[in-house]
């Protein structure tokens, strides 16, 4: 494996900025929009599922809550939370994707997907961690992005 990375997105107000490990330098973007988009595409999508969920008026796009042919597949685990497994299509793609949910909180967990690319297959899961009503200090919600240009 390679050296991990990370890609910071900050909004504050009308102003968004940006970085990356990989470009080391802080970038003004337009909007929180556009700053999710290019974090979603080193993240395989999953910089923008969560913020689009939570923050609908200001990030653009494909929503997790359009999905299509949804139906309840089974129960599972992720850590020590009981989840209901839903699964379902994006409307323009044909894979299945699988949404863990908590059965108590109904918070998303987890997300599976399958990707079948000419003569192999690749498995992704996104597994969250959310912390339900945790204290955020001013200093928690800084841009400060380590070793910036």
């Amino acid at each position: 494996m390679g050296k991990p990375t990370r890609y910071i997105v900050w909004a504050s107000g009308d102003e968004v900025q940006t970085w990356w490990t990989v470009e080391n330098e802080i970038k003004n973007q337009p909007s929180l929009s556009l700053a999710l988009a290019g974090a979603t595409g080193v993240s395989a999508g999953s910089a923008h599922t969560v913020p689009r969920l939570l923050l609908p008026d200001d990030v653009d796009g494909w929503c997790t809550t359009k999905l299509i042919d949804v139906k309840l597949i089974g129960e599972g685990k992720v850590g020590e939370n009981e989840c209901y497994r839903i699964e379902g299509k994006h409307p323009r793609v044909s894979r299945p994707r699988t949404l863990w949910i908590g059965r108590e909180d109904y918070i998303l967990r987890r997300i599976d997907e399958q990707k079948d690319i000419q003569d192999f297959r690749s498995e992704t899961t996104t597994t969250y961690e959310p912390v339900i009503n945790a204290e955020v200090t001013d200093e928690m919600l800084k841009f400060d992005p380590p070793e910036a240009k």
